[in-house]
């Protein structure tokens, strides 16, 4: 099967996929704006097609936007052209950033269970490590282990279906011996002429244990300032409800 980006990109905002991310983003940004974080730039990892990135550059912000997928980057270029904002855009692996430093915000939402393993994850932390200044702050959101296995579980999911454009279909296989999911994408596109193109893609999506992601945190330099659950409630890992966890962390210290 294809990179399932490089399949998705161009259907990825008529299924709207990045909804659920972008108002859970939103409200993040919101919640810490209104505790008193200031600054005016901001790194983005796994931007995708640029939704979050747009509207920073939209508001005065001055954004750098990381992605691994030329094909997502592109629809990314292509809609801050039509909304004439300008994005750095950068295509490069999050696990080894040369971005730059002194960033006041980095963001990494619905992309680190997309690491396949916690070294992977560490890397990705002492690189925001190396972009942020003392004292600011790294967002990021995880898909529970309890919610990749009781949400997302061994079953079909139809995540998007009009009849008249574009069916997309999700299998998902849950592993508890790596406690990860396997996601196979099965997309029907109409394409010219009434003529329907079928496009198939894969990925894994890896869970983490909570507690060795706060102490990998704490490895690399950053104070874990608060966790919420999807309804921006204080996470209970005891009461995994919501099956997702955003962190609230300030880097402390430089490696």
């Amino acid at each position: 099967m294809a990179d399932v980006y490089a399949v998705l990109a161009h259907v990825y905002k008529m299924a709207g996929l990045a909804e659920e991310s972008e108002q859970l983003r939103a409200r993040l940004f919101e919640r810490v704006q209104s505790e008193g974080w200031l600054g005016r730039r901001i790194l983005e990892l796994g931007c995708g097609i640029g939704e979050a990135s747009c509207w920073f550059a939209l508001n005065g912000f001055r954004i750098t936007a990381v992605d691994r997928s030329a094909e997502m980057l592109e629809q990314a270029r292509q809609q801050a052209e039509a909304l004439g904002v300008t994005v750095d855009w950068r295509q490069e692996d999050i696990r080894n950033l040369d971005v730059g430093t002194d960033y006041d915000l980095v963001l990494a939402m619905n992309t680190l269970n997309e690491l396949h393993s916690i070294r992977e994850l560490e890397a990705v932390f002492q690189a925001a490590n190396r972009a942020l200044a003392v004292g600011k702050l790294l967002l990021f959101d995880l898909v529970t282990i309890r919610g990749l296995a009781e949400q997302w579980g061994n079953r079909d999911r139809v995540l998007h279906d009009d009849p008249q454009a574009l069916t997309l279909v999700v299998r998902s296989q849950f592993s508890f011996e790596t406690f990860s999911n396997a996601r196979s994408y099965l997309i029907f596109r109409r394409g010219g002429e009434q003529q329907w193109q079928r496009l198939d893609g894969s990925h894994v999506i890896r869970g983490f244990a909570l507690q060795a992601v706060g102490t990998l945190l704490q490895r690399t330099g950053f104070k874990v300032q608060n966790v919420l659950n999807a309804n921006f409630a204080s996470f209970d890992p005891n009461d995994d409800q919501t099956g997702h966890a955003i962190f609230i962390v300030a880097k402390e210290r430089d490696l």
